[in-house]
């Protein structure tokens, strides 16, 4: 792991493999550490194939955080990304990413479409008219944690079911911390609550999305509904959609990621 002074915040990232150049981003509250203790993508098995690049986002994992609300807006965490991969020699790359890192991924193209060379979106979130009540409960999550409300706090991050390709893993899910230290408390409320105020662009940008897009996407998944993924296709009509209603098909996202990538 290294870390660079990006934006005024320093970003922890890590680079193994070699070829085409790949940067992938994690989903809200997450970080490198967590998606290697669960891997929804394989990303230690595409590295035989490709350069690819991982960071822990602003405010996420070893990264540090800023204070000012609007620095998790996606727009941000877009140049974040951008400013990063420049800084690092990817001047050209596939952008991909799981959720809040999809959403940086699309948010990035829209800035700087002449850098994005391809589309690996999986999970696309709630947006747009479907992002409301998600939004609001990004809102009861931050206050739940400012208050130290920890009770509530694991509620709210438990209160929505396990999508079906993970539904065996039910007894697995976790608790969530019941003691924040201060640092960490003020960390997670400014990115729950900067993200319940953001949104990805609007349809008309998303319109303009010329690059090679796959989408991945699972079944039953309140947070990631297959309304915004169905959305996203109409805006984008060139984009693939892959959906895996099992564990056995989110296992085979690697060669359709490979499949998808040799076909640019």
């Amino acid at each position: 792991m290294s870390n660079i002074n990006v934006r005024n915040c320093v970003i922890e990232y890590n680079i193994q493999g070699s070829g085409p150049a790949i940067v992938w981003g994690h989903g809200l509250a997450s970080s490198m550490k967590q998606e290697d203790s669960f891997k929804v993508v394989d990303l230690a098995g595409l590295q035989n194939d490709y350069s690819i690049l991982r960071y822990d986002a602003r405010g996420h994992g070893a990264s540090s955080f800023t204070k000012n609300l609007e620095d998790y807006s996606l727009e941000n965490l877009a140049r974040d990304q951008l400013e990063l991969a420049t800084s690092l020699g990817f001047k050209n790359y596939i952008a991909t990413g799981i959720s809040m890192g999809a959403s940086t991924a699309i948010t990035a193209a829209i800035i700087s479409p002449e850098r994005i060379k391809a589309l690996i979106l999986v999970l696309l979130p709630t947006a747009w008219e479907f992002r409301k009540a998600q939004a609001e409960r990004y809102e009861k999550i931050a206050e739940c944690i400012e208050s130290g409300d920890m009770e509530g706090f694991q509620k709210l991050m438990k209160s929505v079911p396990l999508p079906d390709p993970l539904a065996r893993f039910s007894s697995k899910k976790g608790k969530g911390p019941t003691v924040l230290e201060e640092d960490e408390k003020n960390r997670l409320s400014l990115i729950f609550r900067g993200l319940s105020k953001t949104d990805l662009p609007s349809v008309e940008l998303i319109n303009r999305i010329s690059q090679p897009t796959l989408i991945l996407g699972w079944t039953g998944d309140e947070n990631h509904p297959l309304t915004t993924t169905a959305r996203f296709q109409e805006l984008v009509p060139h984009s693939k959609i892959v959906l895996a209603t099992t564990f056995d098909g989110v296992k085979k996202w690697n060669e359709h990621i490979k499949s998808f990538v040799e076909n640019i």
